[in-house]
């Protein structure tokens, strides 16, 4: 990816954007870039705290709930966390069933809202 972020400042380009939400190597890349680096994961909590006074964070499974909570309070919005809630279905469950995906989102979105107060 790196590479990939060198050549976009060879070649002119504006922006550079990582489109996984865990935003990997995005520090690496900014240190490396003259152009503005972005992270979805880190632009995309940026304004939610800007929209709500409290957001919900959606994450495939379980086991990643912790590193999602460590993540938001690393950009200093833990006060601004309802919850962070995983969907129960791998990446490639979610890619696979594009409707069993978008009911389960809207679901876990709507307990979201009405037990941990997300807006």
């Amino acid at each position: 990816m790196l590479r990939l972020v060198r050549k976009a400042n060879e070649e002119g380009y504006d922006v550079v954007i990582i489109a996984c939400f865990s935003d990997p190597g995005l520090g690496a890349a900014r240190e490396i870039s003259k152009i503005l680096v972005l992270g979805i994961q880190e632009t995309s909590l940026h304004i939610a705290a800007m929209l709500g006074h409290r957001f919900t964070v959606l994450t495939p499974l379980p086991h990643r709930v912790p590193k999602k909570e460590r993540d938001v309070r690393g950009l200093g919005l833990g006060e601004a966390l309802a919850s962070v809630r995983a969907l129960g279905l791998t990446v490639t469950e979610t890619e696979a069933e594009p409707e069993r995906t978008k009911a389960r989102i809207l679901d876990v979105a709507r307990a979201a809202v009405e037990e941990d107060g997300a807006e």
